[in-house]
């Protein structure tokens, strides 16, 4: 059998991400408010899950000879059918790109991975421009006092600089993905990454991580009744290019 890659590589303030099969790596960024300290967290990058109904994976298996089968409805796990030499029953294999799944190979299932690069200091310029100029747009907004007329600004404007924007990625298999949403993976690894010291409670990295994959394997339990459970791993990377 085979199994899926997902690898992110820093190189100075360069991030590249490689991708084949179904397990994913995200890169996201953890904002503070320099004057209310609020926290917010966005995925700002993602790769696609490699499977056999994506129009593009659908036509290289085709032209290689392999065919895609999609179940009735469009409701379900999608699937390349191959043949097993040993036992000479088809198979079916949930993606369209892995490693070391050689017989799916010959039917249009390559290792060659989808690539992707980032930059550090670009993702955070881009964040950084943004957050200041929506809250100057704000700031141009007044309230007026109906008693005395009189205009104020409808809130402070805070002005966000490089130690406000935080870049971090995590990878993650589907086992984690098919149960909990990636924005809230997001939110709850950039917890343990970032501790606040005004929060109420602070958590490890790890314990962040082990949460997930505790929620996660009680998702698997009460769907399959404990007869299935796919891989479940997690893994988490800071990312702050030298200055």
């Amino acid at each position: 059998g085979g199994c899926t890659a997902s690898i992110v590589l820093q190189i100075d303030s360069n991030i590249y991400i490689a991708n084949a099969g179904d397990s994913r790596s995200f890169v996201a960024v953890h904002i503070i408010d320099p004057i209310s300290k609020a926290e917010t967290t966005h995925i700002i990058y993602g790769t696609r899950e490699d499977k056999p109904h994506l129009s593009f994976e659908r036509l290289r298996v085709e032209a290689m000879g392999g065919n895609v089968y999609i179940p009735p409805g469009g409701k379900g796990t999608t699937r390349v059918l191959y043949q097993d030499p040993t036992t000479g029953s088809t198979s079916g294999l949930a993606m369209s790109r892995s490693l070391g799944d050689w017989d799916a190979g010959d039917v249009g299932v390559v290792p060659d991975p989808t690539i992707a690069i980032l930059n550090i200091k670009d993702i955070k310029s881009k964040v950084i421009e943004k957050l200041n100029k929506s809250c100057q747009d704000k700031a141009k907004e007044v309230e007026i006092d109906p008693a005395t007329g009189e205009s104020t600004p409808s809130s402070d404007c805070a002005t966000y600089g490089e130690n406000d924007v935080k870049v971090f990625t995590f990878s993650a298999t589907d086992g984690l993905l098919d149960y909990i949403p990636e924005n809230s993976i997001a939110e709850h690894v950039a917890k343990g990454l970032y501790n606040n010291k005004e929060a109420e409670q602070n958590i490890h990295l790890l314990t962040a991580c082990e949460d997930l994959i505790y929620a996660a394997a009680q998702g698997w339990q009460e769907d399959k009744g404990g007869r299935y459970r796919d891989d479940i791993a997690i893994s988490v990377a800071d990312l702050e290019s030298d200055p």
